[in-house]
C-alpha cells in the first residue's frame, strides 16, 4: 500500500520561490523531498520566480530613475542593445614605423649577407 500523499500548500511553495529560495530550501522548509516539488509544483515555483524577477526589475528601475548611473548603463545594455564604443586608432606612430623598417632591413641584410659556401652555420652537408 502506498503511503498517503503529503499535503503541501501551493501558495507557500510560490511564496518561497518568490523570495528566491532554491528547490532544496523550499523542500527543507516544507519537510518534503525536492523531487516532490519538482514533480507536483513546477508551475507554482515558476510563477513565484517570475514574480521575484518582476520585483527586482521594479527596484532596478526605481534605482535607475533615482540616478544610479551604473544601473542605467547596465539596463541600457540589457534592454536597449546599447554597448560601449571602443575607439581603436589604426594609425601607427612614426617611431614604431621606423623601428619596424629598421628591423626588416636588418633581417634582409642578415639573410642576403651570408655567403653560400659558409660552413660555420653549424649545418653538416
Amino acid at each position: 500500500m502506498a503511503r498517503p500523499r503529503k499535503q503541501i500548500d501551493p501558495a507557500q511553495v510560490e511564496a518561497l520561490a518568490g523570495i528566491g529560495c532554491t528547490v532544496d530550501e523550499i523542500a527543507a522548509v516544507l519537510d518534503c523531498q525536492a523531487r516532490t516539488l519538482q514533480r507536483r509544483f513546477v508551475t507554482h515555483m515558476e510563477r513565484g520566480r517570475g514574480k521575484m524577477r518582476m520585483s527586482l526589475r521594479r527596484l532596478q528601475m526605481r534605482a535607475a530613475e533615482n540616478g544610479n548611473a551604473a544601473l542605467l548603463i547596465w539596463l541600457g545594455k540589457q534592454n536597449l542593445g546599447q554597448r560601449d564604443k571602443l575607439d581603436v586608432d589604426h594609425h601607427y606612430d612614426n617611431e614604431i614605423e621606423r623601428e619596424l623598417a629598421r628591423l626588416a632591413a636588418t633581417s634582409e641584410t642578415q639573410v642576403s649577407g651570408t655567403p653560400e659556401g659558409d660552413t660555420d652555420s653549424g649545418l653538416v652537408n
